[in-house]
Parts: C-alpha cells; structure tokens; sequence
C-alpha cells in the first residue's frame, strides 16, 4: 500500500458521515425548537397529543426544510385528516388495508413534483391504522397539524435549497403501486392476526419501498442498510442505557436526523431516523426489542422487493429517470 494512503482511505470513510459545524449548530438549533413544543405537551396532555407531534416531524421534517412554509403546512393537511380516518379504522383489517393502499397510492403524484413530497403519508396511516385499540381521531387530526406547524415555523429560517427531484411518471406509480400491494397486504395480516407491533413491519416498508430517482442502486442499498443499522442502534441503545437516558439520546438522533437532511445524505438519514422511532415510541426493553425484530423484517421482505423494482427498471431503461421540471 503507497504510503499515506492508510490516512486517505480512513478520510474517505469519515467523509460520508462528518457533519460541517455551521450544519450541526443549525441543528441543534432545530432540535431545542422541535424538543421544547413536544416536551411541554406531553408533561401538560400525556403521550398521545405528544407522539402525534413526533410523527407530524417524521412525516414533515423533509418538506419543511425543503419547500416554501405555506406549501410544506398544506402538505400537512391531508396527512392529518388521513390519520384521523386510520384511527376511526382501527380492527378493522380489510378496511384498513385498502386504506394503506389507497395511502401509498396517493404518494405517486407528489413524487411526479418532487421525490418525497408525500412520502410521510403512508407511514403515519400505518402507525394509526395498526393501534391495539380505538383512540381519538381528534387528537390525532388536531395535534398532527400542530406538530407541522411547529416544524414548518422553526424550519422556516433554515434557507431553502431550491433543488427539485420530480420522478418520472412511469417510474412513481410502479413504485407506488408496489408499495400499495405489499403494504396493503402486510397491514392486513397484522391486523387480522394480531400481531404484537406487527404495524413496524410495513411501516418499515413504507420507508423502504420509495422511488430513488438517480443511482437507484446505490440509493436502494443505502436505504436498506441504513434501516438494518439503525434497528441495530436502537437495540444497543436501549440495552446499554436506562430509559430516561435512551429519551435524550432520541433527541440527539433527532439532529443527526436534521442534519443529514440539510446535507442531502440519505443513508445516513435512514441510519439515525429508524432508530429515533423506535425509541420515540417509549416502552421497555423487551417490547422495543420486539419492535426491533419486526423492523427488520419489514426491511428483509422491503429489500427484496426494492432491488427487485430497480432490477425491473434497469431492463426496462428507467432506471435514474426523473420527471421535468413542469411535472
């Protein structure tokens, strides 16, 4: 090995996940603007207003920091009103796995304007659809949009990059129509058999199975090796942490999370977003280690259908397409 070359290749390493300080102090930033809201919720109404808010970030943290603030809270309407009609679903599997469908069909239209506009939508109908009893629909509408807001106004400072990545038609709806299936029918079978927090499995797959636009290989590759690495994490986390501790470090998975957004590295987004879920969602250790398993299932099955998808584009000649500008 030429001299030097150690330190080189162990800088090319680091590279992917260094994050610049002008970039880590904004997010840190954003995460005291996104903690402090929740954090006051839920010391004042409890854990369902406060994990609405947590979901309403997962599933707006992207658009906000993207798109204009009026577009990225409108976005967030129809992801509020969708998880009230899940929460009015719940035990109710066939219903509710045609709702899942009709959720991730509903993706390939907004992925034709720009790649994850509505990308959220599904994973929150899933969360709400697959609860072990019926609760407040209300709730869950009210406190979705409120947590949007939140995201929407503490992100509004952060300056937008202007870049768009529409998906080209044929491409969003192959996606979007195989996401509906395997989701459809996955949420259908958790719920009808009642699988202990059987729902982490296609929601997992909701994060999974999305258009890649460009290097669909390589994309897809990070996508599910990021899920795999943060279920990881969260298990060690968990294991090696006392639960009061494992809720900071959450939050500190939260900037990591903005970060990656901001600096446009997906894998290491998935890395940290998978885990910042799973411990979000509170319990022992048992139960999230269960969560734990059941996402990992959700990536194995997802996985093999997305690089079958991009195996199915690279031999049709769409893999890497996106839409125009005017899509």
């Amino acid at each position: 090995m030429p001299e030097g070359a150690g330190p080189a290749m162990r800088s090319r390493l680091r590279a992917p996940w260094a994050i610049p300080w002008p970039v880590a102090r904004t997010a840190v930033l954003v995460l005291v603007g996104l903690a402090v809201p929740v954090i006051a919720v839920l010391v004042a109404l409890g854990g369902p207003p406060a994990f609405a808010m947590n979901m309403a970030y997962v599933a707006c943290l992207t658009v906000a920091i993207k798109a204009r603030a009026r577009f990225a809270l409108l976005l967030a309407v129809p992801v509020a009103l969708a998880a009230a009609v899940a929460v009015g679903l719940t035990g109710q599997p066939f219903v509710a796995a045609c709702f899942a469908a009709l959720a991730c069909l509903l993706v390939a239209p907004a992925n034709q304007l720009d790649n994850g506009l509505m990308a959220g939508l599904p994973t929150i109908v899933v969360v709400y659809l697959a609860q072990s009893a019926p609760g407040d629909a209300a709730v869950a509408a009210v406190w979705l949009l409120a947590g949007a807001a939140v995201a929407v106004v503490v992100l509004s400072r952060i300056p937008k990059t202007g870049r768009r990545t529409p998906i080209a038609g044929n491409v969003a709806y192959l996606h979007a129509g195989t996401m509906a299936v395997v989701v459809g029918v996955t949420t259908y079978v958790v719920i009808a058999l009642d699988v202990p927090h059987g729902y982490w499995i296609p929601m997992t797959m909701t994060m999974v199975l999305r258009p890649v636009g460009s290097e669909a290989r390589s994309i897809a590759y990070q996508r599910i090796a990021g899920t795999v690495l943060g279920a990881v994490l969260a298990i060690a986390i968990l294991e090696l942490l006392p639960a009061t501790a494992a809720i900071v470090v959450a939050g500190l998975l939260l900037a990591l999370v903005v970060a990656y957004v901001l600096l446009g590295r997906y894998g290491q987004f998935v890395t940290f977003l998978t885990p910042f879920v799973i411990l979000s969602a509170g319990s022992d250790l048992d139960v999230a280690i269960e969560r734990v398993g059941m996402t990992l299932l959700g990536a194995a099955v997802a996985a093999v259908v997305a690089l079958a998808l991009v195996h199915v584009e690279e031999r049709l000649g769409w893999a890497g397409r996106t839409g125009s500008a005017a899509a």
